[in-house]
């Protein structure tokens, strides 16, 4: 991938774009050629997992500039209890994305500050926001 596009990558990131399935469409005919699915008995960050599944096959990804469906986060209690795994389940999901950065040669310099800064809110949440 060109420089360029590694930044475009890298920068769908930050906001957390690429974490859940609500604001993409998915071509079903990769999903079922690569069998790409949620994975069974995950109940949280199931959906950052499938995304970086079903991106291994995507031969390109598109944006659009106007947003045309507005997500309300409403108060999940699946969300927002606590879970005695959470820093074990933040950090796997941590390495898919590290992992999908590494295998496509999109580890720069960008992604990997970006990288450490998700990192670090995931060992402060374990550290101070854990009881």
């Amino acid at each position: 991938m060109n420089p360029a596009g590694a930044h475009y990558f890298t920068s769908l990131n930050q906001p957390c774009l690429l974490n859940g399935p609500y604001n993409k469409l998915y071509k079903a005919a990769v999903i079922k050629q690569h069998h790409v699915s949620f994975p069974v008995g995950c109940s949280n960050g199931e959906d950052l997992i499938f995304n970086f599944q079903y991106l291994e096959h995507a031969q390109r990804i598109s944006m659009v500039s106007e947003p045309s469906y507005h997500y309300m986060e409403a108060f999940s209690v699946l969300s927002k209890r606590f879970r005695i795994d959470q820093f074990v389940t933040d950090y796997r999901q941590w390495q898919v994305r590290r992992d999908f950065f590494v295998s496509r040669g999109l580890y720069t310099e960008e992604a990997r500050s970006i990288m450490y800064k998700f990192l670090w809110g995931i060992v402060y949440d374990g550290i101070f926001l854990f009881p």
